[in-house]
């Protein structure tokens, strides 16, 4: 059989138009496809308020916890197999819940679970209304863009639905084994003395301007501070010299024994009576500049108990530790006795100093 000419166009011609009807068609169907594709809410809106109970179970973990939220609207776990009780952080299940009643989706007829992961989900959470309805979403795999998470939906057996929401849902499974306890501040460390060794660290005499020395049981007191030309003065001396100035080069010695007081051991009690130290013999508190213009002064203190059963140790208390060390009995004895014999320059050191003084001024006046 042979074609002509006008056979051969007529076939083309026809070739084209079905061409042309099957793509119509195929764009069709498309459209009627999106337009069947309706994003609907999931479970209708609702407040947080009318949950009274909230679970999450992560089947891949093995971990559920279920929340239950009382009356004034305060939120606690009600069971959980994380063994981990306690406050939680009431702001997490409101989102989580808040998320969860907000959902909206997509869905579509099938019957074949396991292409979307759902003959056996991932995640089941279920809810609880105050009217006793129960809501139950069953979580399968993520869709190919990973964006939206397949599931199903309370007893809805022909249906699969395709949430749009999956890195919320993510956060929201994370419940199941991770609940929101509220962590208990971290305490502050208690200090600890560091022994033997110095009580006091970086001491810095020459900072210091204030030197309080109480013997607590007589009331008798060296209380020295330093003027503004940075030399000591008596402020409140019980055993004072009238008339006499304070030696600057024995207070620099006194302070320099204070700073390197050296402690023997530091022992921790109970009670503070069989060593003297629940009402001190003696007070010593040295206050000192701080080197940042706009921080408080530093301020160390000691209180001073009784002797040990040998005599040479003595037993004292530093402020701000806990534990009481033990001091030589001789080294503190140097300190404690300034308070009967305070650090005065002699008298006659002084007359000779002043007539020195004199002398060189006549000398400089009657001078040519």
């Amino acid at each position: 059989m042979r074609f002509n000419r006008n056979t051969g166009l007529f076939l083309v011609i026809s070739l084209g138009v079905i061409l042309l009807a099957v793509l119509f068609l195929s764009k069709q169907s498309e459209t009627d496809s999106t337009e069947d594709v309706t994003v609907r809410p999931l479970f209708g809106g609702g407040n947080v308020t009318d949950i009274i109970s909230f679970s999450v179970r992560d089947e891949v973990a093995g971990m559920e916890t279920v929340y239950a939220q009382q009356a004034d609207g305060s939120w606690s776990i009600d069971s959980t197999t994380t063994g981990k009780l306690g406050p939680i952080t009431q702001g997490t299940i409101d989102n989580a819940v808040a998320t969860l009643l907000a959902l909206q989706s997509e869905q579509f007829a099938s019957d074949k679970r396991a292409d979307f992961g759902l003959d056996t989900p991932n995640a089941v959470i279920r809810f609880t209304t105050k009217a006793g309805d129960e809501n139950v979403l069953q979580l399968g795999n993520r869709n190919p863009a990973g964006t939206s998470r397949y599931a199903l939906v309370n007893e809805d057996a022909a249906n699969v639905y395709l949430i749009n929401a999956s890195t919320q849902l993510d956060t929201i499974v994370t419940l199941a084994g991770s609940p929101p306890i509220v962590l208990p501040p971290t305490p502050t460390p208690v200090p600890v003395l560091q022994l033997p060794g110095p009580l006091f660290n970086q001491f810095d005499p020459y900072s210091v301007a204030r030197i309080e020395m109480i013997d607590n049981k007589t009331d008798a007191k060296l209380i020295l501070v330093r003027d503004a030309t940075t030399n000591w003065v008596a402020e409140d001396v019980t055993n004072t010299v009238p008339g006499a100035a304070i030696d600057n080069t024995m207070v620099t010695v006194m302070l320099n024994a204070f700073g390197f007081l050296q402690g023997t051991t530091a022992i921790t009690v109970s009670d503070l009576a069989p060593l003297g130290l629940d009402e001190p013999a003696y007070t010593i508190i040295i206050t000192a500049e701080n080197i940042s213009a706009t921080a408080a002064p530093i301020t160390y203190r000691i209180d001073v108990g009784n002797p040990d059963a040998s005599g040479a140790l003595t037993y004292v208390r530093v402020a701000g530790f806990s534990e009481v060390a033990t001091v030589l009995t001789r080294e503190l004895k140097l300190l404690l006795d300034m308070i009967a014999t305070p650090p005065y320059l002699p008298l006659a050191t002084q007359e000779a100093t002043g007539e020195a003084a004199a002398d060189a001024t006549a000398e400089a006046t009657t001078a040519p």
